[in-house]
C-alpha cells in the first residue's frame, strides 16, 4: 500500500484532466489485493515466529512486534478504505472492497486486546484457571431469567374487565 501517494496524485489529476475512472478503479483493485496479501503475510509471520520460544522476554518482544505490524496494516487499510469510499460515491465498485473492510474490522478487534492481555489469558489456560463453557452458559441463562422476572414484575398489570 505504499502506492497510496501515487494513487492520490492520479486521482487529483483525474479530476483536473481525463484520467479515466476505470484506470483509478483498476489501481484501487490492485491496492486492495496488495493490502490483503500484506495481511496474509503478517499472519504467516505470526504463525511462524509467534509460537512461544520458552523465553518470556523474547516472546513478549515478538508479540509486540507482530501487534505493531497489524496496527500499521490497519492504519494503512483505513487510508485505502477512505479512497475506496470516494470511488464508491461516484458509482465505481472495487473488487474485494468488502473483504478488505471485513479484514480491517477483524484486525481492529484483534488489536483491542493487547499482547500482554493475550499472554495473561494463555497463562491462565495453562494453569487451569478456566471456567467450563457449560458453567458459563448456565450462569448466563440464570442471569437472563432473573432479569426477565424483574422486568415482568415491574410491568403494570392489566385488569380483566
Amino acid at each position: 500500500m505504499t502506492a497510496l501517494p501515487l494513487y492520490d496524485l492520479l486521482a487529483r489529476r483525474g479530476r483536473a484532466t481525463s484520467v479515466p475512472a476505470g484506470d483509478l478503479a483498476r489501481f484501487a483493485d490492485r491496492l486492495v489485493q496488495s493490502a490483503l496479501a500484506d495481511l496474509d503475510l503478517i499472519a504467516d509471520y505470526e504463525r511462524q515466529y509467534g509460537a512461544a520460544s520458552g523465553e518470556p522476554e523474547f516472546d513478549r518482544l515478538v508479540a509486540q512486534s507482530i501487534a505493531g505490524l497489524y496496527d500499521q496494516w490497519a492504519r494503512q487499510a483505513e487510508q485505502l478504505l477512505d479512497r475506496i469510499a470516494e470511488l464508491a460515491s461516484t458509482g465505481t465498485a472495487i473488487l474485494d472492497a468488502q473483504r478488505l473492510t471485513d479484514a480491517h474490522g477483524r484486525t481492529r478487534a484483534r488489536l483491542a486486546v493487547s499482547p500482554q492481555q493475550m499472554a495473561d489469558a494463555n497463562r491462565q489456560v495453562r494453569e487451569g484457571n478456566t471456567i467450563p463453557a457449560s458453567e458459563l452458559r448456565n450462569e448466563l441463562r440464570a442471569r437472563l431469567r432473573a432479569r426477565v422476572q424483574v422486568s415482568n414484575s415491574l410491568r403494570p398489570r392489566r385488569s380483566r374487565s
